[in-house]
């Protein structure tokens, strides 16, 4: 057998093929994009937890010493047909007023915050985690006229069920009735105080109404103490659960 010098000759007629030294072609790849660090990092929750409960008591607490100083004295409805103004015969009323509302608006940015946040983290539990609203409802929900009486109640019901799983929405429920019946029950005081109309029939209601504000004050602290009890344990219930799903098992 006859030996070529790169190698052994191939047998007459067959054909050659050539073994070429170059490396194969790959074909172009596209990097993938490295995932921030943050977007897989679940938000922390505590210490916004315990100033929404902080603040909650709060507010719920001024609510209550609303309701127990708020009784209507006696002659309400003549002094109303005279020209005087219901809130003139509400002890304390709107000292406290004035520092519910504030109190409000400076309860809802943690608040918010935190339902961002923990909306985020029920993604990292579970990527196929169901959210009805988009995420700027978590801070549009609360201001917007209408959206305003359920959004944030779906809100609330998705970032519980993408972390707890309780596959029930009692809890959410009582507190957004609760929540309700106060916003309505305020609105409705809060409107009764502000009326200029002297006509004696507006007089006439104002008589039941009178003795009723008292009324009316003490159904809005009963709602704000039990929404303030289920909201509580639902942003501390749900704090909870995301921190054992990210807790390292042991």
């Amino acid at each position: 057998m006859v030996h070529h010098v790169w190698g052994e000759v191939p047998p007459l007629g067959q054909a050659t093929t050539p073994v070429s030294t170059r490396p194969a072609v790959q074909p172009p790849t596209t990097p993938e994009r490295p995932v921030p660090a943050s977007a897989t990092r679940p938000k922390a929750l505590q210490g916004l937890a315990h100033v929404i409960v902080a603040l909650a008591v709060t507010v719920t607490v001024l609510e209550v010493f609303t309701a127990l100083f708020s009784n209507v004295e006696p002659g309400t409805r003549e002094a109303f047909l005279l020209g005087g103004d219901l809130v003139e015969d509400l002890a304390w009323y709107e000292e406290v007023q004035l520092l519910t509302y504030p109190l409000l608006l400076v309860a809802y940015l943690p608040a918010c915050l935190w339902l961002y946040r923990a909306r985020a983290n029920s993604f990292l539990i579970d990527p196929r985690a169901i959210h009805e609203r988009a995420r700027a409802w978590v801070w549009l929900g609360w201001i917007l006229p209408l959206v305003h009486l359920w959004y944030p109640y779906q809100v609330v019901r998705d970032v519980q069920n993408g972390s707890v799983r309780r596959g029930t929405y009692v809890e959410v429920t009582v507190w957004w009735g609760a929540w309700l019946t106060w916003l309505f029950a305020t609105r409705t005081v809060a409107g009764l105080l502000n009326t200029r109309d002297r006509d004696p029939m507006m007089a006439e209601a104002l008589s039941d109404t009178a003795a009723s504000v008292t009324a009316l004050n003490w159904i809005s602290a009963a709602a704000a103490v039990l929404a303030c009890v289920q909201w509580c344990r639902i942003v501390l219930g749900v704090t909870a659960s995301q921190r054992l799903a990210f807790s390292p098992p042991r």
